[in-house]
């Protein structure tokens, strides 16, 4: 009995023991963390007294300790005792978890009307990313010399839609033409495109200057018309002249194309030509595209037009 009961007294003592040096742990990582952290290595100045950690360190690893000590107590112990609403006032009670509302439902709420899609035909002569009909050029409203004033870089009006050329046309603003057979649809889709570019960048400008839309969108059609009809002039004029250069240029390049045989006397004439009509067509048309941009701005500005209905005026009180 005595020799059992010695060796049940043994090996509770070590579960105890083990307990224990378990439980310490925690406890001596955390001060030899600290003496570590906190001690200094001794210099000529300090000496000994400098590899002593001071009292200050000493507390926080004691109180770094006493943490370990607690979390391992509390793993040790999972049913202890936790508070609640019902027994400690200052715990809020549980409430059910409340669903966030939709990130997007205020913004969908208070968004604006979807813009029109890029290519669009849009009656608003102001609407982004859209084009607009062919407006009625006949009647603009008339010129009010009183509101006119240099364009505000600073402040612009608001854009203005390019017009939308009639399917089957070339369009460079009031000249009309059909689209000749030998003209790829892409291409003169290019030229309408720009075209139109240009005109509404034109009359946003005449917009600023103090013009009426409809007055601004007449100008900037017969300034691109007659800048269009005069480059035409030009050429015409010149032809005669530049004919006479393109041979001469034919020839220095037949001549320019001797070295580079067989080659050079296909290729350099047709390049010497081209470069001799050129030097005299490019020059003209150019000049006769400034006369006839002239020309158009003046007569879409003294245009008859209709008169601008007068505004009520206020009611007296």
């Amino acid at each position: 009995m005595a020799g059992q009961h010695s060796a049940a007294s043994g090996q509770w003592c070590r579960r105890v023991g083990s307990s224990l040096v378990i439980g310490a742990l925690p406890l001596t990582v955390a001060l030899w963390q600290t003496g570590v952290a906190g001690a200094a290595a001794p210099t000529a100045e300090s000496g000994v007294a400098g590899a002593l950690p001071d009292a200050g360190t000493v507390a926080a690893g004691v109180s770094n300790a006493a943490d370990a000590v607690a979390r391992v107590v509390a793993q040790a112990n999972p049913w202890q005792f936790q508070p609640s609403a019902a027994t400690d006032p200052a715990v809020p009670p549980f409430a059910a978890p409340v669903a966030d509302a939709e990130p997007n439902a205020s913004a969908d709420a208070a968004a604006p009307a979807a813009a029109p899609a890029p290519g669009a035909v849009s009656s608003n002569r102001n609407a982004a990313n859209s084009t607009r009909a062919v407006p009625d050029l006949t009647a603009p409203a008339m010129v009010n010399p009183g509101a006119l004033h240099l364009p505000d870089l600073a402040h612009p009006a608001a854009p203005v839609a390019p017009i939308k050329a009639p399917d089957g046309t070339i369009r460079i603003g009031s000249v009309v033409t059909p689209r000749p057979d030998f003209i790829d649809p892409q291409l003169s889709a290019q030229i309408n495109d720009s075209a139109a570019q240009t005109e509404a960048g034109l009359a946003q400008t005449l917009d600023s200057a103090g013009f009426e839309p409809s007055r601004s969108d007449r100008i900037a059609a017969d300034t691109l018309a007659g800048a269009v009809i005069g480059s035409s002039v030009g050429n015409i004029v010149s032809s005669p002249i530049a004919s006479t250069s393109a041979v001469v240029g034919a020839v220095a390049g037949f001549i320019a194309g001797i070295p580079f045989l067989p080659a050079g006397l296909v290729v350099m004439p047709v390049v010497g030509a081209a470069i001799g009509y050129a030097v005299i067509a490019a020059p003209a048309a150019a000049a006769g595209a400034a006369i006839g941009a002239g020309v158009g701005a003046i007569e879409g500005a003294v245009a008859p037009g209709a008169a601008t209905p007068p505004q009520a005026a206020p009611a007296q009180m």
